[in-house]
């Protein structure tokens, strides 16, 4: 066998082992929303911070976030505003462990900023529950999550058709030119 043709062969091995290393490694996984772009095109993380429970992710937003947020603050060393972010590994540690001993020992937030025991415990739990997902959910302002009619409705969308009482299909009167029957 020629120089070039083992060469080449150990490329081809090499292509192969990378891209099923890609594989599976669920980078091609977009369930969970689009990813995060580096300048280069390539995928970084899931932009997975709809699926922070409404309650844990407005005491993020609004107290964590103030440091902890893309870029960092203050020598925060990393951002939470992701779920993925709360998952992933610092220095060895899961972020979750350490926001639950941070919370625990009292120093996190910092001052300024404070945290009631009621958030305190809402937080906690979160994170003590492992910090799961729910369905991308639309959250309002004070944490609750959006309940309008509106909420997670495409605009565009044309509306489901009505039904009578037999379940029969009952056309728009918007689908009639004069709005008269035949």
């Amino acid at each position: 066998m020629s120089l070039r043709t083992m060469t080449l062969s150990l490329c081809v091995a090499a292509l192969a082992t990378a891209l099923a290393s890609a594989c599976s490694d669920g980078a091609g996984d977009t369930s969970r929303g689009p990813a995060t772009v580096d300048d280069g095109g390539a995928a970084l993380e899931p932009n997975d911070a709809d699926e922070i429970p409404c309650a844990p992710r407005a005491i993020l937003q609004q107290l964590c976030q103030q440091c902890h947020a893309r870029p960092t603050k203050s020598g925060a060393p990393f951002p939470l505003e992701r779920r993925s972010d709360v998952l992933r590994d610092y220095n060895g540690s899961p972020v979750r462990e350490l926001m639950l001993g941070e919370l625990g020992r009292g120093r996190m937030p910092l001052a300024p900023v404070t945290i009631t025991p009621e958030e305190k415990k809402v937080l906690v739990a979160w994170l003590e529950a492992g910090a799961g997902p729910v369905p991308a959910t639309s959250c309002t302002s004070s944490g609750a999550p959006d309940a309008s009619p509106r909420a997670g409705v495409d605009e565009d969308a044309a509306p489901p058709p009505s039904e009578d009482d037999a379940g029969e299909a009952v056309p728009d009167a918007s689908d009639h030119d004069s709005g008269a029957h035949p």
